[in-house]
């Protein structure tokens, strides 16, 4: 009989739209669950209790007409009470970390489709922070035991989103925001535009120590 083994362990993926962190959150988890290791995936591309609260205002920004997000248009926020926003979403990631905590303590592995990296990105490039608020936020946001920051050529990231309404500029911008943010932590970066899915899947998985799993009879 083969138990599965209990881990603490937090592996994240970040990087704008279209570098493939999806994929490969799906491909770690399947590697995990074959081990005989309990795991889980968590997609942090929103907020925990703050989504419940931006639901009916999200609703009406959306278009009758098109799939844009005015959201997502560039247009900076520059209200002082607007930048406050950034102290919520960092009360609002704390939660979350909190939450994801929980869950390794428990002994899972868990599996982020995104990180805080990229909550961090998007503050700044919709007009909430600046490198000042970024580096206090970086500071607080606690790092998970791997990081993988998956980037591409941004004209192929936006390829890469069927049916994405979003500018190219978005992308270009939020890839330079993203980099300038990770400068600073252990992160594992890979262009997955370079190589093929089992190429950084192999040098994601060597990575990562996995715990082995032990035969037990009774």
């Amino acid at each position: 009989q083969v138990d599965s083994r209990s881990t603490e362990m937090i592996i994240a993926f970040s990087g704008i739209d279209g570098t493939g962190k999806s994929t490969y959150v799906d491909l770690m988890y399947k590697r995990c669950s074959d081990s005989g290791v309990r795991c889980r995936k968590v997609e942090l591309g929103d907020y925990l209790i703050l989504k419940y609260f931006l639901a009916p205002l999200r609703k009406n920004k959306f278009s009758k007409k098109t799939s844009e997000n005015t959201f997502l248009n560039g247009r900076k926020n520059k209200s002082s009470l607007k930048k406050m926003w950034v102290v919520v979403a960092i009360f609002d990631t704390l939660l979350f970390y909190t939450y994801i905590k929980l869950f390794s303590i428990l002994g899972y592995i868990v599996i982020c489709d995104r990180y805080f990296t990229d909550r961090i990105a998007g503050l700044h490039y919709y007009g909430y922070s600046n490198s000042y608020l970024n580096a206090l936020y970086t500071s607080l946001m606690p790092h998970p035991d791997y990081l993988f920051l998956l980037t591409s050529d941004p004209k192929t990231s936006q390829k890469r989103e069927q049916g994405d309404q979003h500018p190219l500029e978005l992308y270009e911008k939020l890839a330079k925001i993203l980099d300038l943010v990770t400068n600073k932590i252990d992160a594992v970066r890979i262009n997955t535009a370079e190589k093929s899915v089992e190429e950084v899947f192999s040098i994601i998985s060597t990575s990562i120590q996995l715990p082995t799993h032990e035969k037990h009879h009774k």
